[in-house]
């Protein structure tokens, strides 16, 4: 009965990444936490399976990052490079979310604007929250869907119907 009730743990599948606290600052880690905060939103929107707060929390993520890509972090040129490249690649993926033809494309849309925001955050070193990265195994793609949260244990946002709580696979900040 113990091992019923225990979280289980999603499969670590996840793009190879490398954090790099070379860049890292407070910063960049108060322009991503809003980002965070909203991409979350997005997610409950996949869990709950409700397509007009997942559009309506995707367009408020794009004015976000829109405008933090916007904001000048110093005159390091390279870590602002990095900063607003993984801003606007996220970005580009979110246009491309509300740009899904149907209903079925939307987890891959969801799945690939997790891989950006993980690339993003790797790259700048963000150090902000603790960012827990989730895989889980799916018909529709070989190495499994993906997601991040700041919540170590949460359920699988892509597929509602499956109840168990998952424990995060890896955490961003121990990547190497």
């Amino acid at each position: 009965m113990v091992a019923c009730s225990a979280p289980q743990t999603a499969n670590f599948n996840a793009p190879k990444v490398a954090f790099s606290s070379e860049f890292s600052n407070e910063i960049f880690n108060n322009a991503y936490d809003p980002i965070i905060a909203k991409y979350q939103d997005v997610l409950k929107g996949m869990l709950a399976k409700d397509t007009s707060y997942l559009f309506n929390a995707t367009r408020d993520l794009i004015q976000l990052t829109d405008s933090v890509a916007q904001i000048k972090l110093g005159k390091d040129t390279i870590s602002q490079e990095r900063f607003s490249t993984g801003l606007m690649n996220v970005n580009a993926e979110l246009r491309g979310l509300l740009a899904s033809a149907s209903i079925e494309e939307v987890p891959m849309s969801v799945h690939m604007t997790s891989i950006q925001l993980l690339y993003a955050l790797g790259e700048i070193g963000y150090s902000g929250k603790t960012i827990y990265i989730y895989t889980v195994d799916d018909d529709t793609i070989a190495d499994g869907l993906l997601w991040l949260s700041p919540l170590k244990n949460m359920r699988d946002p892509y597929h509602n119907d499956q109840k168990a709580i998952l424990t995060a696979d890896q955490v961003l900040q121990e990547l190497k």
